[in-house]
């Protein structure tokens, strides 16, 4: 059996319950290393293995999005959480009045009204949270003016010469 999306303290009671988990599916990459927090080694000490999806953080880790236009609102993916909390309060009243007339000493005359009363009123809320991630990389390389592929005494070898003023390729 294998678990998906469980942090420790989730995996943690199914795995001391006994339950029969050999895996657990993870996200994992260089933006989120959330498995590193506890997953790792807890997997490590109980024999599990982790299937890590997401590697390559939805394509951010790639060149997809490298001169690509930024995504508007609308096209940005998000995720959403919605909560929904129904209350349901029902209140009952009875009241019961009994009226006994005697008519004549032998006969007797009982009125009962009994009127019942239910209100029930239903409040559903509803939260929804929506988390857009929009995350800018922007790429630059730098060049050097001069052509400095080794350092010698923390100088640059430069066509003969040394300089040690090189950004690129400063110690």
């Amino acid at each position: 059996m294998a678990a998906c999306n469980f942090d420790v303290a989730h995996l943690k009671p199914l795995v001391d319950a006994g339950v029969p988990l050999v895996a657990n599916q993870v996200q994992y990459s260089l933006l989120d290393r959330r498995p590193q927090n506890g997953m790792l080694a807890y997997a490590r000490e109980h024999g599990l293995r982790l299937a890590a999806f997401g590697t390559v953080a939805g394509g951010w880790l790639t060149d997809t999005y490298l001169g690509a236009p930024r995504p508007s609102a609308a096209e940005a993916k998000t995720s959403s959480v919605s909560l929904t909390l129904t209350l349901t309060l029902a209140l009952t009243l009875t009241l019961t009045l009994t009226l006994t007339l005697a008519l004549t000493p032998t006969l007797t005359l009982t009125l009962t009204l009994t009127l019942t009363l239910t209100l029930t009123l239903t409040l559903t809320l509803t939260l929804t949270l929506t988390l857009t991630l929009t995350l800018t990389l922007t790429l630059t390389r730098s060049r050097c003016a001069c052509t400095a592929r080794t350092w010698i005494g923390g100088a640059a070898e430069i066509g003969g010469s040394s300089r040690s003023s090189c950004a690129r390729f400063a110690p």
